[in-house]
């Protein structure tokens, strides 16, 4: 029906209302150094009515964004020194209504619009608002050590309920349900076959539906549904031979879809920045379109015998001589893409860039840790302020070092 173009400005989420939408996003300042943040609400025929800058001059990003009651509320960071960060609601047009000034250190955040106010989820802890941005109550959701929020998702609200995804400390998927008030009422976990992490869920004709990752080696997806008293009905898991992940769900009547990015699926078996995917799966678990076409299943033959040839080589000619090779340049740019809007990346998506084995690179970033401030936040590498072209420097001096000393071995052979 129509497309539209916003010079300058990268969307990353967006929340609909009857009247139209809103989108939050960033845009990078001439410098190139600085990232503001903006919240714009265009109308339903996608013509822009305001745009705000939060914090400009700063290097700030909204983590989640959330519309209703005539309201756009939104959390974000201010990734400088002192890092701090928000919450804040704003009216139809766009001007500050109240703000709140975070007491937690965090990147983390998941928010819900409710009829008589707002939710919002800050790692652990879910805090409740009034319209008037007064905080009612709040709770720390026991038993979860790894950061709960996303970047949304993770929360949903029905009539009868709070429910929460997130992960444990022994890395199993995990799924809560509150009362409106903020009591524990059940939890369940999820274990796949490795470290498992929920990343959404919705709620719909009583029914619930917890999606995420679940990572052995590389990261597939999986999806299960529960009744209203947190049993359990079917799981179902998908992907390919390299990484794929979950990033929202939505469950309207019996239809649940699934929104993410695969590196197995699409166009180029090659691709290293991935591919989007939308899965349409209906109440009995059945998917309707994945794989996503003829070129995925043709990707997946072959990938089969891309990895067969390369066991036959592995066995036969190089047996335990297998090697990394040098880091393309186009792989670093990559890097340096990902670090030059945020200063956050996913340790499962670097390592697919990379080409890395997660183990190798965790045990990496512990040895380089002692020259690069960082911090790890659930299954996202957060740097300080400042660091990031020493972290792409380090990963690049890695590969330099093996790439001599290979050449090394070489010319004494």
């Amino acid at each position: 029906l129509w497309s539209k173009a916003f010079k300058d400005r990268v969307v990353t989420q967006m929340s609909m209302t009857t009247g139209g939408m809103y989108m939050s996003g960033y845009a990078i300042i001439a410098t190139g150094l600085t990232v503001d943040a903006f919240i714009s609400r265009v109308d339903l025929n996608g013509n822009l009515l305001w745009c705000k800058n939060m914090n400009p001059g700063h290097n700030g990003e909204i983590r989640a964004i959330a519309a209703g009651n005539d309201m756009v509320y939104a959390a974000g960071v201010v990734n400088e020194d002192p890092f701090s960060t928000y919450i804040l609601a704003l009216d139809g047009s766009g001007d500050v209504v109240w703000n709140h000034v975070g007491e937690r250190s965090t990147w983390d955040f998941s928010m819900a619009v409710v009829v008589d106010g707002l939710l919002v989820v800050q790692s652990d802890l879910l805090v409740k608002y009034d319209a008037g941005g007064n905080q009612l109550w709040n709770c720390t959701i026991n038993g979860i050590v790894t950061d709960i929020a996303d970047t949304k998702g993770d929360i949903a609200v029905a009539s009868d309920g709070i429910y929460i995804t997130s992960s444990t400390s022994s890395l199993d998927a995990y799924l809560a349900k509150l009362d409106l008030a903020g009591n524990l009422l059940w939890s369940h976990t999820y274990n796949g076959l490795g470290e498992d992490s929920g990343r959404a869920v919705a709620v719909s004709s009583g029914f619930v539906y917890m999606a995420g990752d679940t990572w052995n080696g590389y990261s597939n997806c999986f999806l299960c549904k529960y009744d209203g008293d947190g049993k359990q009905l079917w799981n179902k898991t998908w992907g390919g031979v390299y990484n794929d992940y979950v990033k929202d769900i939505c469950a309207i009547g019996t239809a649940i879809y699934v929104a993410g990015t695969t590196f197995s699926y699409g166009n180029s078996l090659l691709a290293t920045s991935g591919n989007a995917y939308l899965l349409k799966v209906d109440a009995s678990g059945v998917m309707d379109n994945f794989p996503l076409d003829l070129q995925a299943q043709l990707n997946i033959l072959i990938a089969s015998i891309a990895i067969g040839i390369s066991i036959f080589i592995f066995i036969t000619v190089i047996a335990s001589k297998m090697k990394k090779r040098r880091l393309e340049a186009h792989r670093i740019d990559k890097i340096k893409t990902l670090l030059s809007t945020s200063h956050h990346v996913r340790i499962g998506e670097l390592a697919a860039v990379i080409k890395m084995p997660r183990k190798d690179l965790v045990s990496k970033l512990i040895e380089w840790s002692s020259v690069i401030s960082f911090k790890i936040s659930g299954d996202e590498i957060v740097l300080a302020e400042g660091e990031s072209d020493k972290f792409v420097a380090e990963i690049d001096n890695y590969f330099k070092d093996w790439t001599s000393k290979e050449k090394s071995k070489k010319e004494k052979i």
